[in-house]
Formats: C-alpha cells, sequence, structure tokens
C-alpha cells in the first residue's frame, strides 16, 4: 500500500464526524438506494442535504432513527440556498422520482447531469450541490466535492485553478479519485459504502489541514491562493517547522508523487521550508518514508 493511501486513510480518522456524522450518512445512502415512491426518496435526499449543510446531531432523544442501530438523530434548519420549499416539491415529483430511479442504475460518469439538474429540474445553479445529489444516487461513481477535497487535489496535482468549483475541474477531480481507488484496491461499482467514505473523508480531513497551513487563505478569501508549497508558512513560522512536521511529510509525499525520488523528494521539501536535514534523510531516505508510511501523518 503506498504512502498517499496511508496518509488519506490516516486523516480519515480525522474527520468531523460530529458536524456530520457517519452513521448517519451511511443511513441515508441506504434509504436513498432503497426509495420506492416518490415521498420516500424526496424525505431522504432533503435529510441528506441537511446531513451536507452540518445540520444532522446524534440525540438519544431525536425525532428520526437509523433503522439498523437504532440511533435517533435530529435535522435543523438548513440553508435556504441548499434546500427550501421549492426544493422540496420538485424532490418529490414522479417527474424527479423516474429521472433518479435511472441514475441510480446507470454504470458510467456523465458530468453532463448536473447541467440536468439545473436546466430540466430547476436545482442549483452551483456544482457542489448537484454533484452531492449524484453522489447520494451514485456513490461509486460520483463523488462529494466541496472546497477541501479540491484544495487537496490542487496541491497534489500543482495547480492552484483546481480549487475552483467549475463543472471541468468536478470532471478532473473525478478521474483523480477513480485513481486514487485504483491505487488503494477499492475500483469497481461494488466496493462498499463505508471504504468509500474513508477516502472522501480523508481527502476532506487533508485538504482542511493544508488550507490551514496556508496562511494567505485566511488573509484574503477572494485573492488567488498561492502554491502551499510558498505560502505554507511565514518566515516567522517556519523556526518552529521541522522534518518531524505535516508540512514536511506531506510535501515529501507530494514531490515523490510528482515523479521525485525519495531523496530528491524529501531534499526539495526541506528547501522549501527551510529545513537543515540530518545526514540519514539524505542517506536512507526509505527508511523515513517507510516510518512516516507506519504513523499518523
Amino acid at each position: 500500500m503506498s504512502l498517499f493511501i496511508e496518509c488519506v486513510r490516516n486523516f480519515s480518522l480525522k474527520f468531523n464526524d460530529t458536524t456530520y456524522p457517519n452513521a448517519v450518512y451511511f443511513h441515508l445512502l441506504t434509504k436513498i438506494r432503497d426509495a420506492q415512491t416518490t415521498d420516500e426518496l424526496g424525505e431522504y435526499l432533503a435529510e441528506s442535504l441537511g446531513w451536507k449543510d452540518g445540520k444532522i446531531r446524534l440525540d438519544k432523544n431525536g425525532s428520526k432513527i437509523i433503522t439498523s442501530s437504532g440511533l435517533r438523530y435530529n435535522v435543523s434548519q438548513i440553508k435556504p440556498n441548499t434546500f427550501n420549499n421549492r426544493h422540496a416539491e420538485i424532490l418529490k415529483s414522479k417527474d424527479f422520482f423516474d429521472w433518479a430511479i435511472a441514475v441510480r442504475k446507470i454504470d458510467y460518469f456523465d458530468s453532463g447531469l448536473i447541467a440536468v439538474l439545473r436546466d430540466r429540474f430547476n436545482l442549483w445553479d452551483s456544482i457542489v450541490i448537484p454533484a452531492f445529489i449524484l453522489h447520494c444516487l451514485r456513490p461509486n461513481i460520483y463523488p462529494i466535492i466541496d472546497k477541501w477535497v479540491l484544495f487537496a487535489f490542487a496541491f497534489f496535482k500543482d495547480n492552484p485553478s483546481y480549487r475552483l468549483s467549475t463543472l471541468e475541474n468536478y470532471s478532473l477531480y473525478q478521474s483523480w479519485w477513480l485513481e486514487i481507488l485504483e491505487e488503494a484496491n477499492l475500483s469497481g461499482l461494488n466496493v462498499q459504502i463505508n471504504k468509500l467514505k474513508e477516502i472522501d473523508g480523508g481527502l476532506w480531513s487533508l485538504g482542511k489541514h493544508l488550507s490551514s497551513l496556508n496562511s494567505e487563505h485566511h488573509k484574503d478569501k477572494n485573492l488567488e491562493l498561492m502554491d502551499l508549497d510558498d505560502s505554507i508558512n511565514s518566515p516567522a513560522e517556519n523556526q518552529a517547522i521541522g522534518t518531524a512536521s505535516t508540512a514536511f511529510k506531506v510535501l515529501c509525499l507530494k514531490y515523490h508523487n510528482a515523479g521525485l525520488t525519495q531523496r530528491a523528494a524529501i531534499e526539495k521539501a526541506a528547501n522549501d521550508l527551510g529545513i537543515d536535514l540530518k545526514p540519514s534523510y539524505k542517506k536512507y531516505p526509505g527508511s523515513h518514508f517507510d516510518r512516516w508510511r507506519r504513523q499518523e501523518l
């Protein structure tokens, strides 16, 4: 198993399960997969949008119940731009139900379905929410996207423009996501949802962590973000950065994935961050990569 996959899986443990409870996510995807009526599908898609919006909490006194475990949860008010009465009416319509049933059966990726949600059903002008609806209907083909996974995508592909949630970037991200699944031995349409969620959650947590290291991200959200390599820390902060830092390890991983040898990747990451390397990092780079593989990055 590659160090990158280990990194993603380690970061999946950092996924915010309180704000986005996995138990509810798995429950809702099962209900959406099995829904046989317009009301059922519309109701569970609405709740899934609540999950995406961070409005669901596990609660022993909650009005909703996870049938497989007996856990209870509540759904609080969802942002109107994400879900409102008009959305509810459309998601429970016969026309949408027939379309969704067909989507549940497809075995190929078609980014044009996002335009269908916008143009045919007059649902959302964005990319993130329609992609999530498609994910709920066909999770093995349509990954979840948001600013955090796109940040990870842009970082490892060395292209800051990939941070924008455009239709083209979603298609490119989906291709990268499939490559990751194949590397993790999870390719195919019958992969268990919990295995897919581990990858999705890991990329989400990794992207959020990488973004937090980029000081420019917090100064002006309207500015195009600089490459993490250049802005990962200010000169003052660099004094506290060393070979034990996550920033250093992730940069080594990035450069090695881009084709550099382990030694060259370590040397470039150290140079970027102003780190003085001990001789062992140059003489035995593989031992350090192996050690990081066994650790939580």
